[in-house]
């Protein structure tokens, strides 16, 4: 159907469709009903054939029973009586029976034979004087009238019909009368089915042998007929229907005497019997074929008529399904029409016409849809260099905080050192005022001795006490380190805070700032380090400042002790300076001692304000950075309002589009 238009098409088809169906049901009915029909007809015939051989088989037994009802006068005949029981003159009977076969014409001859089946007497002196013949002793055993099979007397085909003479319930002898074949079969000559030429009746007795048939040369012969032969010999058939094969196909009749066991025989061809069934079946068939082309005709125009809108409705939706939606004409028309077809073709045209605004609507939406993915893209873009540059920078924190670490432990270490050579001048300064206590005890004896050596113990006083208070003052510097502590405190403080910050500023970032939020919260950990560095620190200044304060306390002492007691008393060293020579270099070297472990000191300091400016420049490393992790947190809050504000846009174009969907009815 490819040369067809699909208008054409769909006619072609529904008219194809029409035809096929219709063959099928001519086939069905030809199938159901002619062979139907035809077995009908051959019952029919055949019941014909049936009731016609059992009507002709009723004749006969009519003209057998009136040939035995011939014969009943000699049951009260005296002659016949005295003669068979009595012994008397058989010329008497003799006489009667040449007289009932004058009365008689169709019969041949008489004969009778006494009970025992013994010949007495026949109207024909030709007649064959057997005694016991098989058909008197059959109806003398029975006392009911047989019928011998065919004989034939002189050229005369016949039979015998023996019957019984009974008197008074007495079984006195037996008659028996030779008839003509022809005298009771001379109806079976015209016997014919209707229109059927090859049709005729034949008799047979109960052995087979035929007693009558249209040709003379089969009477007297048994039939060839197995089939025939067999159901005569069952001696049960009344009546039957077979078919057989003797040149060519053959049906017969059967019907069988109660009287005598004769079957008389309808046969006929089975293919003119059947003839008028076949001649119906022709016309059957040609009826079929005319009704088929009328209606076949008939069907081509009202699929026409009725499929000519449908198919043009479904070449319409055919192109709405190809997601083609240009208008066509016929459709149009098809929509002035005030019938379903009309209903149809309108409801048509509004799904075409609500298709087309339903796809407007959705190039709309899918546009603004376009749109703000594109804005999307680039705000993800957006976040992710902020991302990139939030990473960097927290590396970089990273990287600080772990140089401040480095430079707190370094700061532990000096502080351990600064606290070791405390102990050191602690337990120098110990031994000085013990010698101090000694030299004391020996100038009170040893005063004016002393006097001698007052220029050069001044000049040495003077010396000590200007180092001593310079190692004094450098030593304050020690409390400087609180202030710097202080500082480290507000900074990590701070730090704490802007961690704080940050942490609130990612948690409006949503998703886009949780890898923020992890690094403020390393930050602030770092922050809390921080804070609890310096307060060690605190702690450790604090021990170092009272050793230093302490130290302060005993040399103040020492020199106060030296320019009250010792210098006012020191003229009287002057005669013992000798005396105390050794005591007064050992307190030289003691002093020595204490300026070098000040100085170490003095270095020690020096150290841990290096370190604490090393971590002030770190921290303000780390403030920076914090700083511009805070600035691109609120680049990353924007982008995610922005953000937010596109997905909002989106979901009000998901509804617009779930709108659009909901208008279809799935």
């Amino acid at each position: 159907m490819t040369f067809l238009n699909p208008v054409k098409s769909v006619i072609a088809r529904g008219y194809f469709t029409a035809l096929i169906s219709i063959i099928i049901i001519f086939i069905a009915s030809y199938l159901t009903t002619i062979p139907g029909s035809r077995s009908s007809l051959t019952d029919q015939a055949e019941n014909n054939m049936l009731d016609l051989s059992q009507s002709y088989i009723k004749l006969l037994e009519a003209r057998i029973s009136a040939i035995n009802n011939t014969a009943e006068y000699m049951n009260t005949d005296g002659d016949f009586y005295s003669c068979l029981i009595q012994g008397g003159e058989p010329s008497l009977i003799t006489a009667n029976l040449k007289s009932f076969i004058k009365d008689n014409p169709s019969y041949l001859s008489a004969a009778v034979y006494d009970k025992d089946g013994k010949f007495v007497t026949a109207s024909e002196d030709s007649y064959l004087k057997d005694d016991n013949p098989y058909y008197v002793n059959a109806a003398l055993s029975l006392k009911q009238p047989m019928q011998s099979d065919y004989i034939k007397a002189g050229d005369e085909h016949s039979i015998i019909c023996a019957v019984p003479l009974i008197n008074a319930n007495t079984l006195f002898g037996c008659v028996a009368i030779t008839v003509p074949v022809q005298s009771f079969t001379s109806e079976l000559a015209s016997v014919k089915l209707q229109n059927t030429e090859s049709s005729f009746a034949y008799l047979l007795t109960p052995l087979g042998h035929f007693i009558y048939h249209p040709d003379s040369e089969y009477i007297g012969k048994i039939t060839g007929e197995g089939i025939i032969r067999d159901m005569i010999e069952q001696r049960d058939v009344v009546s039957a229907v077979v078919h057989f094969n003797f040149e060519g196909e053959k049906i017969a009749s059967l019907a069988t005497s109660s009287t005598n066991g004769w079957t008389l025989v309808i046969q006929a061809d089975k293919s003119e019997l059947l003839q008028p069934v076949n001649h119906t079946a022709v016309k059957s068939i040609v009826i079929c074929i005319l009704i088929g082309i009328i209606v076949s005709v008939f069907a081509y125009l009202a699929i026409y008529v009725f499929l000519r809108p449908i198919a043009l409705m479904t070449k319409e939706i055919s192109s709405i399904s190809s997601l083609n939606f240009t208008s066509t004409k016929e459709i149009d028309k098809l929509t002035r029409e005030q019938t379903e077809i009309g209903t149809m073709a309108k409801e048509i045209k509004k799904m075409h016409d609500n298709i087309k605004n339903v796809i407007s609507d959705l190039n709309t939406v899918t546009e603004k849809i376009s749109s703000g993915s594109t804005d999307l893209s680039d705000i993800a873009a957006s976040l992710t260099d902020c991302s990139s540059e939030n990473s960097a920078v927290s590396e970089q924190l990273a990287a600080g905080m772990e140089h401040t670490t480095n430079t707190v432990n370094a700061i532990k270490r000096q502080v351990d050192t600064i606290k070791r050579r405390t102990e050191e001048i602690n337990r120098q300064s110990s031994n000085t005022i013990q010698l101090s206590d000694t030299i004391m005890d020996r100038a009170t004896s040893a005063r004016q001795s002393a006097r001698q050596s007052a220029d050069t113990t001044r000049d040495m006083y003077s010396m000590v006490s200007v180092e001593a208070r310079t190692a004094l003052e450098q030593s304050k510097a020690v409390s400087k380190i609180n202030d710097l502590t202080k500082n480290i405190l507000d900074i990590a403080d701070q730090t704490s805070l802007l961690a704080l910050n940050a942490n609130i500023e990612a948690a409006k970032s949503g998703n886009y700032g949780k890898g923020f939020a992890v690094v403020a919260k390393e930050i602030s950990k770092l922050a809390e380090q921080s804070s609890e560095t310096a307060t060690n620190i605190s702690s450790i200044i604090t021990e170092v400042t009272t050793a230093v304060n302490n130290i302060d306390t005993c040399l103040t002492r020492t020199l106060e002790f030296m320019d009250v007691s010792v210098m006012k008393d020191y003229d009287n060293f002057t005669e013992i300076s000798n005396t105390y020579h050794e005591d007064a270099e050992s307190f030289q070297s003691t002093l020595e001692e204490i300026t070098h472990s000040l100085k170490s000191l003095e270095g020690a300091t020096n150290d841990i304000a290096m370190a604490i400016t090393g971590m002030t420049e770190t921290i303000n490393d780390s403030s920076d950075g914090i700083v511009t992790i805070a600035n691109r947190s609120g680049e990353i809050v924007t982008l995610s309002d922005n953000t937010y504000n596109q997905v909002k846009l989106n979901g009000e174009m998901s509804d617009t589009l779930q709108g659009i969907v909901d208008k279809f009815k799935l």
